[in-house]
C-alpha cells in the first residue's frame, strides 16, 4: 500500500463526506480505521454500508435497521 502526495491511500475507494474535516497542519497520521461490516448483517455487497457512513441510510430499508 502506498500513500500518494495528497495523503490518500492508493487503490482504495475514498468518498468525501459531510462527517469529515481537515487534519490539522503538520499532524501525522497516527491511526487507520478499516471498517469491515455488512448491512444487513450477513449480507455483503449492498449499498447500505456506504449509505451508513455517508449519513444517508434509509432506516426503513430493512427491518434490522430500526432496532
Amino acid at each position: 500500500m502506498q500513500i500518494d502526495c495528497e495523503g490518500r491511500l492508493e487503490g482504495v475507494t475514498q468518498r468525501e463526506c459531510a462527517h469529515f474535516d481537515a487534519r490539522p497542519f503538520g499532524e501525522e497520521i497516527s491511526l487507520l480505521v478499516i471498517h469491515n461490516i455488512s448491512l444487513p448483517a450477513g449480507e455483503f455487497g449492498t449499498k447500505y454500508v456506504d449509505d451508513l457512513f455517508m449519513g444517508a441510510i434509509d432506516c426503513n430499508a430493512h427491518p434490522s435497521f430500526i432496532d
